[in-house]
């Protein structure tokens, strides 16, 4: 397994950091890349070869704007940003994408959930999936708490509309986390399989980052990964836990999590 950091495009510190922490990667967000100037993407991509760390993957796939689930999908918004997005994701050499996204797919008052899966199924069947192929990119779906949106709300959840769509590039992603605030058990990653192709970590109590002095067992989480032989990335999407600095939270929990993989 890899470990990697989630950072934002504009924050070199941070990037340095990782690298000096000991992460093989870092995790960009792509609603915010995706429509930053080209000067911006230069200087991102001139801070990851100065300091020797790739950028693979990306989250937060669709700004906010758009909306997925609501009266009306607008098709031609979707395949416009994506092309954009993707093309850039692919520039900098990322290989996956987490749907997250949760305002985007939040299904919108006065739609049906049935109404709701079909527009997603269209995104994903008519979009997602062959410009994914284009740019040689995977899609994760990842499932989000509660309280974050109302659909794929577990691996479980997820799972099932993963499979029946049956599409090369589009797959799943367990986030430790959010399996936490839903009591979603660890174990239920082994049920995603070949299907799993990203993961995300952090510390339930308070969305941290995780370390060796935390309360939280991780260990079945990484049992569970290890039992279909898991191979793919771990990112820690979190925030530094009180009393630490972000050097001292990224370097213990690089450490922390070369222990556990």
């Amino acid at each position: 397994m890899k470990i990697g950091c989630t950072v934002g495009y504009k924050d070199t510190e941070k990037i340095a950091l990782c690298a000096k922490a000991g992460f093989d990667y870092v995790e960009v967000a792509l609603n915010s890349f995706a429509v930053c100037t080209d000067e911006e993407c230069e200087s991102f991509k001139k801070a990851l070869k100065e300091n020797n760390i790739p950028c693979e993957a990306a989250n937060c796939l669709f700004p906010g704007s758009i909306k997925l689930c609501a009266e009306t999908l607008d098709e031609k918004a979707v395949e416009e940003y994506l092309e954009k997005a993707f093309a850039r994701a692919k520039d900098v050499g990322v290989d996956t994408v987490v749907f997250g996204s949760g305002g985007s797919r939040f299904i919108q008052e006065g739609i049906t959930r049935e109404k709701a899966l079909c527009q997603l199924e269209t995104v994903c069947v008519k979009y997602l999936d062959p410009i994914g192929r284009k740019y040689g990119i995977t899609v994760v779906i990842e499932p989000l708490n509660k309280k974050e949106t109302n659909i794929f709300n577990s691996v479980e959840e997820s799972m099932v509309f993963v499979n029946k769509l049956g599409l090369a590039n589009v797959k799943c992603l367990a986030d430790s986390y959010h399996m936490d605030v839903e009591s979603e058990p660890y174990t239920n990653v082994k049920l995603a399989g070949k299907d799993l192709r990203h993961t995300h970590i952090a510390n339930p109590d308070g969305r941290v980052m995780p370390a060796a002095s935390d309360a939280n067992d991780y260990s079945l989480f990484f049992a569970s990964l290890k039992e279909f032989g898991y191979e793919g990335r771990v990112s820690v999407e979190a925030g530094v836990p009180e009393g630490k600095t972000l050097a001292e939270a990224l370097s213990d929990s690089a450490e922390f999590l070369r222990k556990c993989i």
